[in-house]
């Protein structure tokens, strides 16, 4: 087991651009979902294109025959055919990460796949896009991306290569990590800190899953979280220091407490109410005589 931090990793909770409460995600654009929730939360003015598309080469295939439509190809394997691959070929130009996309096509162990023959782990099982670490280990050399088929036919989808602006990337992270909730208590259900807002139209983004049960204030005043990319809680802020808490309750742990509560009074009346102390007295009378 190796454990690694993230040094890019933002925390809890950081103030961002109310851009992200208008930000729309696409379940068939991964990267494109990332580009657009970074622009979002710095509120750039100006679009920055963080993904840019690396050119493959045309496939080579041994043991397959080839169906091509509008929307990808679909391989098949030949029936006296051993193995069956799909291979393309690229080069790294530069240091930065390179991030492959595949369709929703791939799920269920369709392919296997290997990057210059080391072994590049797919999900095992996903509904829409998903983007695989490929980054070589050499620059300006060839690398070998090899699919093969581990079923009859597979439908190549959505197949394509990116590369990630890293310096790009990482300073508007910086900009947002510059300006975090610093978090002064938290325990099991609670977590509470002071975070300075220092534009107008800012928010305090958090990592935190909206769920039913949170409750939030705002310098002592309860205030309604919003909900981002269908996902993460946000508060709303004026310019200037602030003081949040955030505080979770099971929703349905009342009603849980309270008919627990009911079920053991009622087995307690039930107890004493079944107890006959001259019907017991009766009993050990009998047995002495």
């Amino acid at each position: 087991m190796t454990l690694h931090q993230n040094p890019y990793a933002l925390g809890i909770g950081f103030v961002a651009s109310q851009n992200i409460l208008k930000t729309r995600l696409f379940s068939d654009a991964p990267l494109a979902n990332q580009e657009m929730m970074l622009n979002a939360l710095t509120g750039q003015k100006a679009y920055s294109v963080l993904f840019s598309n690396v050119a493959l080469s045309a496939p080579k295939t041994k043991g397959v025959s080839a169906a091509k439509a509008t929307t990808g190809t679909t391989y098949t394997k030949k029936p006296i055919a051993k193995t069956a691959t799909v291979t393309y070929t690229f080069k790294a130009t530069t240091n930065d990460p390179y991030y492959l996309t595949l369709g929703s096509s791939f799920t269920d162990n369709l392919v296997s796949l290997t990057l210059n023959g080391e072994a590049v782990p797919i999900y095992d099982t996903f509904r829409d896009t998903v983007v695989l670490n490929v980054t070589p280990k050499q620059l300006n050399q060839t690398q070998k991306l090899t699919f093969t088929l581990n079923k009859s036919s597979a439908w190549f989808k959505d197949v394509a290569l990116y590369r990630l602006d890293q310096a790009a990337a990482t300073a508007e992270i910086n900009q947002l990590a510059a300006n975090p909730l610093v978090v002064t208590h938290h325990n099991a259900h609670s977590l509470s800190g002071t975070v300075n807002v220092r534009e107008n139209n800012q928010l305090l983004m958090t990592t935190i899953p909206k769920a039913k049960g949170w409750t939030v204030t705002v310098d002592g005043k309860v205030v309604k979280p919003r909900t981002t990319v269908g996902l993460f809680m946000a508060v709303k802020l004026a310019k200037g220091q602030h003081k949040v808490q955030f505080t979770y309750w099971p929703p349905m742990l009342n009603l849980g407490l309270l008919i627990s509560g009911i079920a053991a009074l009622l087995t307690g009346l039930i107890s004493v109410m079944s107890y006959r102390p001259g019907r017991h007295s009766y009993h050990r009378a009998t047995r002495k005589s």
